[in-house]
């Protein structure tokens, strides 16, 4: 039965995020065009996700209990949201390996994101980013 909730893919719907709570093995979460303007508080409780996609929405800013998911989160796709600054949370995501930030609003990355020590794959494309330190 653990192996159940190793991957979810909802529809399109938030209904069934509260019942995600009830799933702590959770490995896999693909949140792509479900119009979320806010990260549901559900998220940063599954602790054990390794793969995080928040695509194709409206999202401008991610709560810092994101940071909850550093021991465990590998990769995270933010690709095709309006960040117009990198959050601030995404840098205590030090396991990462693969990051996604193409077309989003950013016109820079802060220096700290070289504390992402492990990240082998940085997507910054079609954003207006006209300087890297």
């Amino acid at each position: 039965m653990a192996g159940i909730w190793q991957r979810a893919s909802l529809t399109h719907t938030l209904a069934s995020l509260p019942t995600l709570a009830l799933a702590p093995s959770l490995t896999y979460l693909d949140l792509q065009t479900f119009r979320l303007t806010a990260l549901p508080p559900v998220v940063p409780t599954l602790t054990s996700l390794t793969t995080l996609h928040l695509d194709f929405n409206p999202l401008s800013s991610l709560p810092d209990s994101l940071s909850n998911l550093a021991p465990s989160l590998t990769r995270l796709s933010l690709a095709r949201n309006r960040f117009a600054t990198l959050p601030l949370c995404v840098l205590s995501l030090t396991n990462l390996h693969t990051l996604n930030l193409s077309a989003n609003a950013l016109t820079s990355l802060p220096p700290s994101i070289s504390n992402l020590s492990r990240l082998a794959t940085l997507d910054c494309s079609k954003n207006q980013i006209t300087y890297l330190c």
